[in-house]
């Protein structure tokens, strides 16, 4: 299977770019793509990827690790995200705020 995923930069900000591919069988792959694929066009790239498995969904910036202001559009097929204020309503904003590593420190861990 080849997926090709186009990227559009549309804050004009270069960085690198962190892609996660979830699988049919509840499995994901990580790939961590260098900010120096935005050399030849700073606007839109597209990168290929290769798998034996078959796709279920794909997830930009899946631990919040960039400068993304907008993070609606980081998800294929595309997700409804709540609101700060609906997560706020429901509890659920303390457990979900910040990267691994803060969420980990909150829960005590060392």
């Amino acid at each position: 299977n080849y997926y090709q995923v186009t990227i559009s930069n549309e804050g004009g900000l270069i960085m690198p770019i962190i892609v996660q591919l979830n699988y049919t069988d509840g499995t994901n792959e990580l790939f961590r793509i260098p900010a120096e694929i935005w050399r030849y066009n700073n606007e839109k790239v597209n990168k290929v990827f290769y798998s034996k498995k078959e796709l279920d969904s794909i997830t930009l910036d899946p631990f919040i690790e960039t400068a993304d202001t907008d993070t609606n559009n980081n998800y294929y097929p595309r997700q409804q995200q709540p609101s700060k204020f609906q997560m706020y309503e429901s509890g659920k904003w303390l457990e979900t705020q910040g990267n691994p590593m803060q969420r980990a420190q909150r829960a005590g861990c060392k």
